[in-house]
């Protein structure tokens, strides 16, 4: 009998010891006993940042893709304190390209300068000496929104090569350089076309590179397609 008791006395020993063992230990925490719980909280995934676009431009809008444009201009000279000494026809063709992330245009150039009178025609009149030349060159355009997308600003700088006839009294060498301030306006035709009117003062010089550097100063508009 007491053999008895001491086989039952080490059976309930040994069951009360395995389930100690199941029991998790004081310092285990109930949350990193389980699998799932114990693995790091993840935060919900950022929405994507939305860039805003502080640079948009008449070549580079949602309402209007990007596109080439070709144009002519019709300009007057207000240099030597008067309008109207030489006048300017031009033909411009430009493609929309960033500049420093900002929207703009590079464009190719092609002027010629008539005089508004000559001394053939007017013997009396010997205030400018201008022949007819050609301009031809490359010029860089940054365009900034204005009001909305179909307003626009810009500014440009280019570098040219021009007919020189030593005598018109401007400029002393066929190298000139470019400047020139604008803004616009357009308007769709269709899905794929637009028109671009512009308004612009610009300038001719040769940074001082020969005399005479007097330069030229024009002013007039432009008119555009974009296809």
């Amino acid at each position: 009998m007491l053999y008895t008791f001491s086989l039952s006395l080490n059976a309930f020993a040994k069951d009360h010891a395995e389930k100690d063992f199941a029991k998790p230990s004081p310092a285990e925490s109930p949350l990193e006993s389980s699998p799932t719980l114990s693995q790091p909280c993840q935060t919900p995934p950022k929405k994507p940042c939305q860039k805003s676009v502080l640079f948009h431009s008449l070549f580079a809008t949602k309402s209007l893709p990007p596109r080439n444009s070709l144009s002519i201009g019709v300009f007057t000279d207000f240099s030597e304190k008067s309008f109207a000494d030489v006048y300017a026809l031009g033909v411009y063709y430009a493609q929309p390209n960033t500049f420093f992330r900002i929207n703009g245009r590079i464009n190719l150039e092609l002027e010629a300068f008539f005089p508004a009178f000559n001394q053939t025609s007017h013997p009396a009149n010997t205030k400018s000496t201008l022949k007819p030349q050609i301009i031809f060159g490359a010029a860089q355009d940054i365009i900034l929104p204005l009001f909305s997308s179909r307003f626009y600003a810009g500014i440009g700088i280019g570098i040219y090569i021009r007919s020189n006839e030593g005598d018109d009294g401007r400029i002393g060498s066929a190298f000139t350089f470019g400047e020139r301030v604008f803004v616009g306006f357009y308007h769709k035709l269709g899905e794929h076309t637009s028109m671009s009117y512009e308004l612009i003062i610009k300038h001719y010089s040769n940074g001082n590179l020969e005399r005479p550097n007097t330069g030229y100063n024009f002013m007039g508009m432009n008119a555009g397609v974009l296809f």
